[in-house]
Order: C-alpha cells, then sequence, then structure tokens
C-alpha cells in the first residue's frame, strides 16, 4: 500500500489505476484485522500489568521514575504526558518513552 501511495504522488500511477490495484491489498488487510476486536478483549492484559500497584515500581527505567514520582505529578495538576515529561523526565530517556509511555498513561488515567 505504501509502494502504492508514493506511485500515486509521484505522478507515475493514475487514481483509477491505485484504486484497482489497492482493493485486493485492502480486502486482504480487513481480514487479517477482523480477528483483532475478538484478540484484544479475549488477551486483554490485567490491570495490574497495566498500573503498578506500589509506588516503587519503576515505570521509567531510563530516566529511574517510579510510580509515586508520576501520581505525585499527577496529584499537582499534570494531566497529560507531555506535562509529566517536564515534571518527571518520564519518557524522556534514550527510549523516548517506548517503554513507560503506555503505562504513564494509564497511571494519568487512573488518577
Amino acid at each position: 500500500m505504501a509502494g502504492l501511495h508514493v506511485s500515486r504522488q509521484l505522478g507515475k500511477l493514475g487514481q483509477a489505476d491505485f484504486e484497482q490495484a489497492a482493493q485486493p491489498l485492502d480486502r486482504r488487510r480487513r481480514h487479517h484485522e477482523a480477528i483483532r476486536p475478538f484478540l484484544d478483549r479475549v488477551f486483554a492484559p490485567a490491570h495490574e500489568y497495566l498500573v503498578p500497584a506500589d509506588d516503587e515500581t519503576l515505570v521509567c527505567r531510563c530516566e529511574e521514575v517510579s510510580t509515586k514520582r508520576i501520581r505525585e505529578a499527577v496529584s499537582l495538576g499534570c494531566i497529560g504526558p507531555n506535562q509529566i515529561k517536564s515534571f518527571t523526565r518520564c519518557g524522556m530517556g534514550p527510549c523516548q518513552g517506548a517503554q513507560c509511555g503506555s503505562t504513564m498513561a494509564w497511571i494519568i488515567a487512573m488518577n
């Protein structure tokens, strides 16, 4: 699909040809994604894996930010990931939030 989009943007492929070539690929993608809602429901991670129960668990290993520090920032009024980053440096290490971003978002949502 990406190659088709690039070809269309470069003018190498007309709109009609793009749609014709994309149709079977899009149908195949939808077929493979059809199981996703079922998998998300059946294999959803338990809440205790999303939000650590104790305050000493390191959420951001790169910057050594604990659950407690994130909760403290939320209690001070930080309601978004960018504000949490400014207050705690969570998500600003080498992984750029790839490891801690979703946990940080869950902690914000649950507080």
